[in-house]
């Protein structure tokens, strides 16, 4: 259910809260699968057999992105990008990844971008959490001319932690990074995050 790697990664390098974040997913993969096989024999109880190669293709796609993240360093940026789903249920995210995303140490700091992608998914919970509306969160993890560039496409009204957001991003700017509003209004929101490689950063500060 989680790859071997990033059991391994987290048993040399993760604390212990990590550790039992481990076990926590554990837990909720089982659940998870148990669902799909409940799907699947429903569809074949109702004699819908139409609707199971659909069904299980996307449970392929779920797993190759699981696989994905697995190999992310260091290891509590996958371990954050895996619990994000269970942590900020009030958000509906759906991830998307680039096919053949990498993020390793020596290119990239992992933990700058942990750092600032848990401020801003703190914040849109913050705002989903103020009333019963729909909200939910688009998240996109790529790497592009030597920077990794996270989109959030927003769909509800982040006006309440606008400026806790704007404050976040000049923070990220004076990192060495970059922040853009691409659309913002009362339904909706897009902006990107981008972190430059290690090489090209540009700074000397590094989040921790």
């Amino acid at each position: 259910m989680i790859d071997k790697n990033l059991i391994q990664q987290t048993n040399e390098e993760g604390s212990d809260d990590y550790h039992i974040k481990i076990i926590d997913l554990m837990k909720f993969y089982r659940h998870d699968w148990l669902n799909h096989f409940q799907v699947i024999l429903g569809y074949v109880s109702l004699k819908k057999y139409e609707q199971i190669p659909h069904y299980i293709q996307k449970v392929i796609e779920d797993a190759k992105k699981r696989s994905i993240i697995s190999n992310f360093e260091p290891s509590e940026l996958a371990v954050f990008l895996y619990m994000m789903m269970i942590e900020y249920p009030k958000l509906n995210i759906e991830l998307e990844l680039d096919e053949g995303l990498e993020i390793k140490e020596e290119d990239v700091d992992g933990k700058w971008i942990l750092h600032h992608l848990k401020g801003f998914l703190d914040l849109f919970d913050q705002r989903a959490k103020m009333d019963e509306e729909y909200h939910s969160l688009f998240l996109s993890l790529n790497n592009l001319d030597k920077k990794m560039i996270i989109i959030f496409e927003y769909e509800g009204n982040i006006s309440p932690v606008m400026e806790k957001i704007k404050a976040m991003g000049k923070q990220i700017d004076s990192e060495g990074g970059k922040f853009e509003i691409d659309l913002y209004n009362e339904d909706e929101c897009i902006m990107e995050l981008h972190f430059p490689f290690k090489g090209i950063r540009g700074v000397n500060h590094v989040c921790r």
